[in-house]
């Protein structure tokens, strides 16, 4: 059985920026209503269950930390679509970006009041998403970048596994010089290591 994916293609001309604000906005607005969510649950209210009515999600109450320890991580699009939904919602107190798309943003007025992360490959090392990540900054403290030499922009995904031939991967541009499971190596080691240094 196959099944109809709506996609709407986004041309590279002077309408861009306003469609992919759109889903920018769009996207932030569904974080923030899952974090909605997940206060709900927390704080023990009945939420409808689409997927599943019978699903008992009571066990939920209380466990969740949304005083001290609600963070955000997003990669590329995901990235700027946490720092936006971070900027509109005070719960959230830290985020941590994987080479974030800013152009989405770049005409946008929003500031940056919670601590971020961003880390960038050397690949996606972009001077216009900087600009735009300095400029939504309230300070220079609240915001720290690293840059990872090794990797390319998709090194944080599955996509560089499902071509395991090397001359494959590097022709798509899905690694540099550096084998990918080395690369998701380090990626995963510098979030387990974010996590653990930013909880209370």
């Amino acid at each position: 059985m196959s099944c109809s994916v709506p996609h709407k293609p986004v041309p590279t001309d002077d309408n861009e920026y306003q469609v992919r604000n759109e889903q920018l906005s769009h996207r932030s607005g569904e974080i923030r209503r899952v974090i909605d969510l997940l206060a709900k649950l927390n704080a023990g209210e009945i939420v409808e269950n689409v997927v599943d009515p019978n699903c008992d999600l009571t066990g939920i109450k209380g466990n969740l930390d949304m005083t001290h320890n609600l963070f955000l991580l997003g990669h590329s699009f995901g990235g700027s679509s946490v720092m936006l939904a971070a900027s509109q919602d005070p719960r959230v107190k830290r985020v941590l970006t994987l080479d974030p798309w800013m152009f989405p943003a770049s005409k946008q007025e929003f500031n940056i009041t919670t601590p971020t992360t961003v880390i960038n490959t050397g690949k996606f090392l972009n001077d216009n998403n900087i600009y735009v990540v300095k400029r939504a900054a309230i300070d220079e403290s609240v915001v720290k970048f690293r840059v990872l030499r090794s990797g390319v922009h998709l090194s944080p995904t599955d996509v560089p596994f499902i071509f395991p031939q090397l001359l494959l991967r590097k022709g798509l541009g899905l690694m540099d010089k550096v084998d990918p499971q080395l690369v998701m190596t380090e990626i995963n080691q510098v979030v387990l290591n974010w996590v653990q240094e930013s909880c209370c």
